[in-house]
């Protein structure tokens, strides 16, 4: 068990720690800034890319989100039963799964 010097000790070597990083952010504020949005630009590029490779454009993935949203809405019609069953089992499995 930690003594409460040593406890002590850690906790001044945190706060030092934690200024300095707050020194940094304040002496360059905009580079912090210009990382976080290029790493933003970078992932939306990469997402673009993977979905040019499968042929999938912005057009498409409205339609097909339109045609699945009026496929899932007829069979909610038509099957109402099926729809309960399929979702208590679909969040009972993901209940298991991330429990």
């Amino acid at each position: 068990m930690a003594t409460k010097t040593e406890l002590g000790a850690e906790l001044e070597l945190l706060r030092a720690q934690n200024e300095a990083l707050r020194s940094e952010v304040r002496e360059s504020p905009e580079k912090n800034m210009a990382d976080g949005s290029r790493n933003e630009t970078d992932a939306m590029d990469s997402l673009k890319q993977l979905l040019d490779e499968h042929g999938i454009d912005g057009e498409n993935l409205d339609a097909l989100r339109t045609q699945l949203t009026d496929e899932f809405t007829k069979l909610q019609k038509e099957y109402p039963i099926a729809i309960l069953l399929s979702s208590f089992a679909f969040g009972f499995v993901a209940g298991r799964t991330f429990k």
